[in-house]
This record gives C-alpha cells, sequence and structure tokens, in this order.
C-alpha cells in the first residue's frame, strides 16, 4: 500500500467531488472503476472481491472480520470487467 493512501484500505480513494469512497482496480494497465460508496468498507470489500477473480484467492488484501455480512451484490460489475 502507497505511503500516502488515507483510507486505510487498496484501491479505495475519497472521491473530493461527490465526497465519498471510490473503488477501482488496475487490469492489464487499464484503470477500471469499481463504483462509488459511502462506506469505504464497502468499497473494500467490492475491490477485493476483484482482486480475487483476476489475481487469485490469496491476495492478501482489505481482510475484515464480519465481511459476509457486509458484502453487497458486486458479481454483476465483476462479471462485466472478466470479460475485459
Amino acid at each position: 500500500m502507497r505511503k500516502n493512501n488515507t483510507s486505510g484500505f487498496q484501491g479505495v480513494s475519497w472521491n473530493k467531488e461527490k465526497k465519498k469512497n471510490t473503488a477501482q482496480i488496475s487490469i492489464n494497465g487499464k484503470l477500471i472503476r469499481l463504483g462509488v460508496f459511502e462506506d469505504r468498507k464497502k468499497a473494500a470489500i467490492i475491490y477485493k472481491k476483484a482482486a480475487i477473480e483476476y489475481f487469485g484467492k490469496y491476495v492478501p488484501i482489505n481482510i475484515f472480520q464480519s465481511e459476509e455480512s457486509s458484502e453487497t451484490d458486486c458479481g454483476a460489475k465483476v462479471e462485466t470487467i472478466k470479460q475485459l
């Protein structure tokens, strides 16, 4: 994780204009926006699902105790990205 990371999560940054958290991932040199979220943990979960999908299930990032209960429907977004 970069030294200047203020969200505390890989792939999550603060969008000043929207005043929300943005999740994004880089795949094959392409920056893919995963969505904008009120909660930074939700954005981190979405990023983690996309990272696992593309880089493998052993990616050691954004781990939470109650992750399963916090998840939202990001499956469609991950499926769309998968086609790239």
